[in-house]
């Protein structure tokens, strides 16, 4: 995904190997989700914009791509994203920081203040 557009089979591919050895099921529950996720992450220039769109769409609970896994598949995505920009994570924005943090996204978080969030947590390496 690395400064690159996604596909619908890039976020398939993470999810199917998040899920591989959990014994959950590997069905999309909404491909027009997905499709519609992607078409908005994509179109989107600003890239804490363009994940926030993406853990949304992913994730939220009245619209769940997937049967099983929509929050690690989400996060996952969503950090790959950033870290090929070379945006990482901060030290509190640990694994249990981002399970609370995907709750909410879950629960109805807004994009706008997803991206906020984002921003709060995450930052540029200079390499």
């Amino acid at each position: 995904m690395a400064g690159r557009r996604i596909t619908k089979n890039d976020i398939i591919r993470i999810h199917n190997q998040l899920v591989a050895n959990t014994g959950e099921e590997k069905g999309i529950l909404s491909p027009m989700q997905l499709e519609r996720t992607i078409k908005g992450f994509n179109e989107e220039r600003n890239v804490y914009r363009k994940v926030a769109i993406l853990l949304k769409g992913i994730a939220d609970k009245n619209n769940q791509v997937f049967d099983e896994g929509n929050k690690r598949t989400a996060i996952t995505s969503a950090m790959s994203v950033l870290q090929s920009r070379h945006i990482y994570p901060k030290l509190d924005f640990n694994q249990e920081a981002q399970e609370r943090f995907m709750i909410d996204v879950v629960q109805g978080m807004t994009i706008s203040k997803i991206e906020r969030k984002l921003r709060e947590v995450t930052g540029k390496v200079r390499l």
